[in-house]
């Protein structure tokens, strides 16, 4: 792993950074990452939701995109949570609406 691979990075700034494995019954199922865009006014950005193939539809992404925005939001201090979703992906934009994210806006042509 590189010096600025995501796994050390997430333990040098840890409230800063963190990607982090998604296990569901001792097994790694996924994987979340997010990243402070700006430490003044405590933002974060979600990034990198995946989940195996084997383990969608059973909630799971759901489940991690919940425990991450409430570790952000009530233990870390962030103010504000952020993500951009391609506009072809319903299913993700579905799960982000379901836990709590408010669409503000689509960037035309932005793929």
């Amino acid at each position: 792993m590189s010096e600025d691979a995501g796994g050390l990075r997430s333990l040098r700034e840890p409230r800063e950074f963190g990607l982090l494995v998604i296990e569901r019954a001792g097994e790694r199922v996924g994987i979340v990452e997010f990243s402070s865009v700006n430490a003044r006014s405590r933002i974060a950005q979600l990034s990198s939701l995946a989940v195996h193939p084997g383990h969608r539809g059973a909630g799971v992404a759901a489940e991690a995109t919940r425990l991450l925005r409430d570790e952000l939001l009530g233990v870390l201090g962030y103010h504000r949570l952020q993500l951009e979703i391609y506009g072809f992906n319903e299913r993700s934009q579905r799960l982000a609406e379901r836990v709590g994210f408010v669409r503000e806006g689509v960037r035309r042509k932005a793929y």
